[in-house]
């Protein structure tokens, strides 16, 4: 066998290695689009308890919570903290919410996945032109 023959074949092998690879991130990648399918950050809607101003009312009093909780959509726009109010039960889309840290990390780990699969992806396609294919 000629240098030519066992280069080639280091190659395959190598274009072999990098697909299963390959299969592996897809796999995870997948894994993880569906556990986040649905799923928001919990930090976009809180809960708060309010006082209504009322100077006899029991909010009024010192170490009183206040009303509540009731339920607002919090998010910044333009730089400012804007919150709409949503009512007095929690809403349903709460069922899908997940901790806001928690959330940031699998966003995270899905992009790190998607980089390492593009990195990947570029090392087939160099595989295969230096296999002449």
């Amino acid at each position: 066998m000629g240098e030519l023959d066992w280069a080639r074949e280091q190659i395959a092998a190598g274009l072999q290695r990098l697909e299963r690879q390959l299969g592996d991130i897809d796999r995870k990648i997948e894994a993880l689009s569906v556990e986040l399918r649905g799923a928001h950050p919990s930090h976009a809607i809180v809960g708060k308890y309010v006082r209504c101003g009322k100077p006899n009312c029991h909010c009024a009093q010192p170490g009183d919570p206040g009303h509540g909780p009731y339920f607002y959509l919090r998010y910044k726009r333009n730089g400012r903290l804007v919150e709409h109010y949503l009512g007095k039960e929690p809403p349903k889309e709460l069922e899908g919410a997940i901790p806001a840290a928690e959330y940031r990390r699998l966003q995270a780990r899905l992009r790190k996945l998607r980089r390492e699969r593009e990195r990947l992806l570029g090392k087939v396609a160099g595989a295969i032109a230096a296999l002449g294919g």
